[in-house]
């Protein structure tokens, strides 16, 4: 019983509600109940095969770290993509990071668990810069939870 409050009071303090109008981030979420969550937040990229430049310093390795351009759901990875451990973030999730804009919720990561969400930011060099210059930030992010179908 002791864990079972602890944990209710845990959630109630971390799921801060909001209100996404207080926001001016444009499109359809304006005035629908939000969550403020503080994250670690990441970025990643999808590396091309005639890059000068890559992370780790080769195109394999680069793929290794950051895939092939292609969601844990299938779908292809592009600007708005966001991985995150499944447990904390339901694909399909909404979610506003500040620096980077608006993105949903459509793969996982073998390092991503937790709290701890990773921003897709395109292709080729000019996207490894990006991820490069974004590094690692503990940030306030809003969170618009999934829906089911038909609600």
């Amino acid at each position: 019983m002791r864990f079972f409050l602890a944990l209710v009071f845990a959630t109630t303090w971390l799921l801060m509600p909001c209100q996404a109008s207080n926001l001016d981030f444009g499109g359809d979420f304006k005035g629908e109940q939000t969550f403020t969550l503080e994250a670690v937040v990441t970025a990643y990229y999808t590396p091309e095969e005639d890059q000068d430049e890559y992370a780790t310093g080769s195109f394999k390795g680069d793929v290794k770290l950051n895939g092939k351009g292609r969601t844990f759901y299938g779908g292809e990875a592009t600007v708005g993509t966001i991985a995150a451990d499944p447990k904390f973030l339901l694909p399909g999730t909404a979610v506003f990071v500040p620096g980077y804009g608006m993105g949903i919720v459509q793969d996982i990561g073998s390092a991503i668990k937790g709290r701890k969400i990773d921003l897709h930011m395109g292709k080729g060099e000019e996207a490894l810069e990006k991820a490069i210059a974004w590094g690692e930030k503990v940030l306030d992010i809003v969170i618009f939870p999934a829906r089911r179908r038909g609600a």
